[in-house]
């Protein structure tokens, strides 16, 4: 009853879209619903409930032949959870989706503000003030571990959650490279049936072929300043060039 993967990020990188597009495949499924802790569709095991226990985890799994997994976005950067993911199942498989960062954090900022409507302070705004404190070791490290914060999770880390290169890092130290698969949701949103086909394949299951969809969560914005744009484009930089060299290919839509 061990799910076979998981889809664990990033946060607003298309995952919601992927759950749902996955499990048209007759082979695959993906958990959706209620959780046993009242939450909607991401299970949230290994960063929020891990103390209840693996038996917990595992009732919201059904025994039968599909290829069964489950999508929570928070663990990319909970890089706590990823030991905790191969202690339970070390052969499991793991999808990765990755955005520009830059668009990946005002993205979050608009479900913050606009759907969540926790978020008080305009996106320049929690921009200045994440930049103020995002390379301290403690404010990171707290941030990874999950350590509670005052803050809703979706206010969390607006610019730390981009840093893919130093997550997909820790998330290698326990899972071998084969069984992490790393998309670009730039490229899905262009080419789905391509790109899900190699995500059926990675997961072992036959070909197929669906009518994928978008999945959009939030509420539309006016576009970021170009002073913040700018900004972010630096942060980036070297971060960025990181993961390409990790993942072997320069994503030029970021660019």
């Amino acid at each position: 009853m061990l799910p076979d993967f998981i889809i664990c990020g990033g946060q607003k990188c298309g995952t919601t879209a992927a759950a749902r597009n996955l499990a048209l495949h007759p082979e695959v499924s993906v958990f959706r619903g209620l959780t046993k802790a009242g939450q909607k569709n991401e299970i949230e095991f290994y960063n929020q409930h891990w103390d209840k226990g693996l038996d917990w985890y595992l009732s919201h799994f059904k025994a039968g032949g599909t290829i069964q997994g489950e999508k929570t976005a928070e663990l990319l950067h909970r890089t706590v959870c990823h030991g905790r993911m191969s202690s339970i199942n070390p052969a499991l498989k793991i999808i990765v989706f990755l955005r520009s960062p830059a668009e990946r954090a005002y993205s979050q900022w608009r479900m913050a503000a606009l759907h969540k409507g926790d978020e008080t302070d305009d996106f320049d705004t929690v921009v200045r003030n994440e930049l103020n404190h995002i390379d301290d070791s403690t404010y990171r490290t707290n941030f990874y571990n999950c350590i509670v914060s005052e803050k809703a999770c979706w206010r969390e880390g607006y610019l730390l959650k981009g840093m893919y290169a130093e997550q997909l890092k820790s998330l290698f130290m326990w899972f071998p490279r084969d069984q992490v698969h790393v998309a670009i949701a730039e490229r899905v949103r262009l080419q789905m049936a391509t790109s899900y086909a190699k995500i059926y394949e990675f997961l072992g299951a036959s070909p197929f072929v669906a009518e994928y969809d978008e999945h959009f969560v939030g509420k539309a914005a006016a576009p970021m300043s170009a002073a913040t744009k700018s900004l972010l484009k630096s942060l980036y930089r070297q971060p960025n060039e990181e993961l390409f060299s990790m993942i072997g290919y320069e994503v030029h839509e970021w660019k």
